[in-house]
């Protein structure tokens, strides 16, 4: 587990995940609800959409999982299995 500073001298974790087996993307929205979840071995179909991986780590905090990516230098895919408020807009 890492922590990191969440300001006012509070902290957050960032779960650090043992790398385990390659999971589905299915499996990884059920085991984190709600959490932002780095994926490191990352697997894609033909149409390029991320389908399995390896969970390196995870957070409620985007920024937490961001900066775990840091530790990865061979990259991989930051995703968030959660419902996105109707008032988010996005920017392409």
């Amino acid at each position: 587990m890492l922590l990191t500073r969440a300001g006012q001298g509070s902290y957050h974790k960032v779960e650090e995940v043992t790398m385990g087996g390659i999971q589905t993307i299915e499996e990884m929205r059920a085991a984190y609800p709600d959490e932002w979840v780095l994926i490191v071995d990352c697997e894609y179909d033909e149409s390029r959409k991320l389908v399995r991986g390896r969970v390196a780590a995870h957070s409620p905090r985007r920024s937490d999982v961001h900066k775990e990516m840091l530790n990865h230098p061979e990259g991989g895919a930051v995703e968030f299995f959660g419902r996105i408020p109707a008032d988010v807009r996005f920017m392409l």
